[in-house]
């Protein structure tokens, strides 16, 4: 279950992590409450939002043009808030995480001097600057500001803990002249572990559509995609398999539906019930 940025750096918070100063901008009504210069971040559960526009920074004399941009944010379908945060000076920024690694059965951290970029680029483009580690070799990090961010690892493995995260990310992680600051947070709780933290109850179905929750309720796993045939399926696996099937002949899955095994005339009756309301080829 993925949190939103400023939930996340709420945590950060309370763990003593420092994040800069922040002005949550709950609905269109609190719109003149943004003051300038600021960074306008769109609260979403989704990632790369630099990259569709849904952050942008403003000077100290654009307060009408941030307030406009929030505005339009609001019309974005999958924003929750706007976050309307200060402008730090940044010396250098860096990236880190901290995941769960199930082959290992341990957590594993990624370090990258390249931060505010997607990870994933950078291990295209730069592979060998990204040195990951367990929590025994956080000394592998070689960077001025090695010291601090040993110690930060180590605040961030107490959080996992004591939030059962699943993946903490810090991207990027500034430097700048008061020390390291948080000015982008990700993190991923474990859903199953939801009846251990009252506090993340309540944001357990959130990302869900409207038929992804009604088949939440009935027992079903289902995913809405955007293709124009429908699928069935008992067991994930035969899901994907349909589904990557489908992909091979140039066909456009509708949904991902996993009924479990052994489902009986009523589940099938529901999952029928849920599909018939997309406009399917088949």
């Amino acid at each position: 279950m993925k949190l939103l940025e400023f939930e996340g750096k709420q945590l950060f918070q309370k763990a003593g992590i420092t994040i800069p100063k922040s002005l949550l901008i709950k609905s269109k009504n609190d719109i003149t409450k943004i003051k300038v210069p600021c960074i306008l971040k769109a609260q979403v559960l989704s990632g790369k939002r630099g990259k569709v526009g849904l952050i942008k920074k403003f000077d100290k004399n654009e307060r009408k043009a941030a307030q406009a941009f929030a505005k339009k944010i609001f019309n974005t379908k999958g924003v929750f808030s706007v976050l309307a945060e200060q402008l730090i000076p940044i010396k250098k920024e860096y990236y880190l995480s901290l995941m769960i690694n199930g082959i290992k059965k341990d957590i594993t951290g990624i370090f990258c001097a390249r931060g505010g970029m997607d990870i994933e680029d950078v291990a295209q483009k730069y592979p060998e600057e990204i040195i990951q580690f367990s929590l025994n070799e956080s000394k592998k990090i070689n960077v001025p500001e090695k010291k601090s961010i040993i110690q930060l690892v180590k605040t961030l493995y107490l959080l996992m803990k004591t939030s059962d995260a699943e993946l903490i990310e810090l991207n990027p992680l500034a430097v700048t002249s008061r020390g390291l600051v948080a000015v982008d947070a990700k993190v991923t709780i474990d859903s199953k572990a939801l009846y251990r933290h009252p506090e993340f109850q309540k944001y357990e179905h959130r990302e869900l559509t409207g038929r992804e929750l009604e088949a939440a309720h009935s027992g079903l796993h289902y995913v809405d995609l955007d293709g124009n045939v429908g699928i069935i399926g008992d067991g994930a696996g035969l899901v994907m398999a349909t589904m990557d099937t489908l992909v091979h002949y140039k066909l456009k899955p509708a949904n991902f539906m996993d009924v479990g095994g052994g489902a009986g005339e009523e589940r099938m009756v529901k999952a029928l019930q849920i599909l018939q309301q997309k406009k399917l080829k088949c």
